[in-house]
């Protein structure tokens, strides 16, 4: 027989159990779409970065890519540079030895304690911009420069700055324009490597 208030308590009770299944249904699809939507924001901000990247990397101009990023943290570290990029690794590389070749010139002109010998020496090397192409030991701007150099061919661009630290200011005079393009691409791999989370 059916209670006074007309209600089946087992038919409630598969009401009830029935309503919370599918609150809990709803619950899960909107969690799934949830998970896919920050899913694709993931994957399209992965594809956006991997792009500038690769702009960055090749010392591209790169202002449509960072647009597309939208990344507040990143337009301000990398702005400035995005109409003319950065310089590569592959740039920094080939643009050292003829700044190199120029600080040695300047180092050995204003070398004057050496015998007569040794600034013979000093004017030919100057004259081919002959200089050690192996890491070489000591403090000397040769030796100096020839680790830095080292450091840079290996892809140690922060460790060829390093390098050239204690170089007297006369003598790195004309490697500053290479320091500051030097100082760019590290601080714009820094910037990336940051928004990867790495």
């Amino acid at each position: 027989s059916l209670p006074s208030d007309g209600s089946d308590p087992a038919l409630q009770q598969a009401l009830d159990d029935a309503l919370a299944r599918l609150t809990d249904a709803e619950a899960a699809a909107t969690a799934r779409a949830s998970e896919a939507e920050a899913a694709a924001q993931a994957t399209t901000r992965a594809r956006a970065l991997d792009a500038l990247t690769a702009q960055v990397a090749t010392g591209q101009p790169f202002t449509a890519e960072l647009q597309a990023l939208n990344d507040p943290a990143l337009t301000e570290a990398l702005g400035a540079k995005a109409e003319t990029g950065v310089p590569s690794l592959v740039q920094l590389q080939a643009s050292f030895p003829d700044a190199a070749r120029e600080a040695l010139r300047t180092a050995r002109a204003l070398s004057t304690e050496d015998g007569w010998g040794d600034r013979l020496v000093d004017f030919l090397a100057a004259q081919t911009g002959a200089r050690p192409l192996t890491p070489q030991e000591g403090d000397t701007p040769d030796a100096v420069l020839s680790r830095a150099e080292f450091a840079l061919s290996e892809g140690r661009v922060t460790d060829a700055l390093a390098e050239l630290d204690p170089l007297e200011a006369a003598v790195k005079a004309p490697l500053e324009a290479w320091i500051a393009q030097a100082k760019a691409h590290i601080a714009a791999t820094a910037a990336l490597q940051t928004a990867r989370g790495e």
